[in-house]
């Protein structure tokens, strides 16, 4: 959904809402999102029936008793042939304006370690749209809440166990029979955290309360070396294919940047708009004990700190998912915004050694993944001095000492470097490690999902047992690829992109290689690595899904540019930025897209110049056509309020721009 607001500005920041109320006091989510429900208020219900013949007026009142969908609505009027006096959009308009709508999921399946990663996608499309509701998204709505889900994660001592000769880490989660029971007896809203330890109120809160606890959690997940994030809950990333990571102590440094991600968001807020703000107790103290474990770690000159700081720290956190095991007390504390972004610049540094450290053992590009080793270890003892047996009949273990390995290169790794590079040398520096690396395969000029995993346990995962180049194992996944040269994109090496462009993107490819039409995605491509020379470049598994996702971000900052909205004195401009090659222009020198699923935009390129690079074209004067005829022309490429505001509310127009 990250594309919606671009394509529907009309979403505005209903994505937002829905997936950071999904996220939980523990920093997961559920893995099922259902349709949404609607509940009508008393007042509602009668107005409503009243637009029906008396005689079926009940039977609609009872309809409305339960939550409703607007097609179940429809269903019932068209299958029982009742006639409202209005029309049925005037029906369903008047029966959501006294709707509230609910969100709607549930827990399946584990909880993966990068599902929360994707909510800064959301906050990063809505505020390219509307800039100026920054402040507003992070603090005026109150109205976001917390997912509570009867799955516990479990403490160390109950996950940390003896697998033979070796420590490892295995059924970290538990489903909690009394958490489930205090749910499904709530009347309403049962999957929502409560005020009164479950028993309150449902708990309502800010944006920029989610987030902080968000990254707050995360960053007491980074592992012992302070680098990855750790697959405490059970669960690897997108890639489940590397199953067996959580139980070798894996941790991913995707996750290490998207926390960064998220904090640099936070730290870049306007603090002298808010004063104080209140935190629930719970994570209060959480946030101040890890600040003060900072603090305590920086002026250290132990040689052990880092394993000294994430002992701690991890307590810290097994004791905060205790204390909210079955929500909040309900009692907050204050703080000064200014004392959080302090706090939050320092997890920022921590983040930076962490990467530094991890791109070191990488010898130069970041290792995507980690697993750990627990090189000393003793057992758990109970108060008789037997050892401690845990809930799944294994002895319990507390890990004395970690040492770290590197898994063998992943692109995931790499995208998320570039995407929180510093500037252009950085990111064209991670770029050129990537094509000298096994992660670019040569033959086919795309880049592999991972290099080579020979050297790799078994242990790591079904992914390990594939045939090299076929589907997990060292082949192009589209979707990966796709993620990568988006950030190539965004970082602004364009020469790199649209050479690369040319070379991954399906519609480019020789349809007599892929084996199949290029109007066609594919889940995978078999790499040069595969022993069979005849798979080589073949698509495998028609496929959408987040391959789309990604070309429609690559499409809409080559028509657009990366944030076509604005604020400029105060005031809303649309700025037009393409970043399109020569090449792509038609015989006539033009390209047409559609923006916000209403305007169509004509670039007119008489030359085909470049629209970027030491020469580019610019965009010379711009000519708005509105729907009643009204024309109206500006120099260079800017729309300047009342009609940026206007195309972004959705009035149809027609734009022509000339490149010069």
């Amino acid at each position: 959904r990250r594309n919606d607001t671009l394509i529907h500005p009309g979403v505005g920041d209903f994505n937002v809402k829905m997936f950071m109320s999904l996220i939980q006091t523990d920093g997961y989510n559920p893995l099922v999102v259902q349709g949404c429900t609607f509940t009508i208020a008393p007042e509602g219900i009668d107005e409503v029936a009243e637009l029906f013949d008396p005689a079926v007026q009940e039977k609609i009142r009872a309809f409305f008793k339960r939550p409703f969908t607007p097609g179940k609505l429809y269903k019932l009027i068209l299958d029982k042939k009742y006639t409202p006096s209005v029309s049925m959009d005037e029906l369903l308009k008047l029966a959501l304006s006294y709707s509230t709508q609910n969100i709607m999921a549930v827990y399946g399946e584990g909880y993966w370690s990068d599902h929360w990663t994707y909510n800064m996608d959301l906050i990063d499309s809505y505020l390219s749209v509307y800039p100026e509701n920054k402040t507003a998204l992070l603090f005026e709505n109150t109205d976001y809440r917390y997912f509570d889900s009867h799955v516990f994660v479990l403490p160390r001592s109950e996950k940390y166990v003896l697998n033979g000769n070796i420590v490892r880490q295995y059924d970290a989660i538990i489903e909690d029979e009394a958490k489930k029971e205090l749910i499904e007896k709530r009347p309403y809203d049962k999957t929502w955290v409560r005020t009164g330890h479950g028993k309150g109120e449902i708990y309502y809160t800010t944006l920029f309360e989610k987030l902080l606890t968000l990254s707050l959690v995360k960053f007491t997940s980074l592992d012992s070396y302070g680098m990855g994030v750790e697959m405490e809950g059970g669960r690897p990333g997108w890639n489940d294919s590397l199953n067996g990571l959580p139980g070798m102590f894996g941790s991913g440094m995707s996750e290490t940047f998207e926390i960064k991600r998220i904090l640099q968001f936070l730290t870049s807020v306007e603090a002298e708009k808010i004063d104080i703000i209140s935190l629930p107790e719970e994570i209060h103290t959480l946030f101040t004990e890890t600040a003060g474990l900072l603090d305590e770690y920086n002026g250290s000159n132990d040689p052990c700190k880092d394993f000294i700081y994430w002992d701690k720290v991890t307590t810290q956190r097994e004791i905060y998912r205790e204390k909210t095991r079955y929500g909040f007390s309900g009692e907050k504390k204050d703080i000064p915004l200014s004392t959080v972004i302090g706090i939050l610049n320092k997890f920022i540094a921590k983040l930076d050694k962490g990467i530094e450290r991890a791109t070191a053992l990488g010898n130069g590009l970041v290792p995507t993944y980690f697993t750990f080793e627990a090189i000393e270890w003793e057992y758990i003892k109970n108060p008789d001095g037997s050892n401690k047996i845990n809930l799944h009949g294994k002895e319990s273990v507390r890990v004395l000492k970690f040492e770290a390995h590197p898994v063998t290169y992943f692109l995931e790794g790499p995208v998320k470097a570039i995407k929180l590079s510093q500037n252009l040398q950085s990111a064209k520096a991670i770029y050129e490690t990537v094509k000298k690396s096994e992660l670019f395969d040569r033959k086919l000029k795309m880049y592999k999902t991972c290099a080579p995993l020979k050297n790799e346990s078994m242990e790591l995962g079904r992914g390990r047992a594939f045939t090299p180049g076929w589907l997990e194992n060292e082949s192009v996944f589209t979707h990966m690829e796709f993620k990568y040269i988006l950030e190539v994109l965004k970082a602004g090496l364009y020469d790199e992109f649209f050479s690369d462009m040319k070379n991954v993107l399906i519609p480019f490819l020789d349809p007599a290689v892929y084996g199949r039409s290029t109007l066609e995605n594919s889940s995978f491509i078999a790499s040069s690595a595969n022993p069979d020379p005849s798979t080589h470049g073949k698509g495998y598994v028609a496929r959408l899904s987040g391959s789309t996702a990604e070309i429609l971000s690559m499409w809409i900052i080559m028509m657009a540019g990366k944030n076509p909205f604005r604020i400029k004195e105060d005031n809303l401009i649309l700025s037009l930025n393409p970043i399109l090659p020569g090449w792509l222009f038609d015989d006539d020198g033009k390209v047409s897209f559609r923006f916000l699923g209403k305007t169509d935009i004509t670039y007119v390129n008489p030359a085909k110049k470049d629209t970027y690079g030491m020469n580019k074209g610019a965009i010379s004067n711009i000519k708005v056509t509105l729907p009643d005829g009204e024309i109206y022309e500006y120099a260079g490429n800017i729309i300047p309020a009342p009609f940026a505001s206007r195309i972004r509310s959705g009035e149809a127009a027609s734009i022509t721009a000339v490149i010069e």
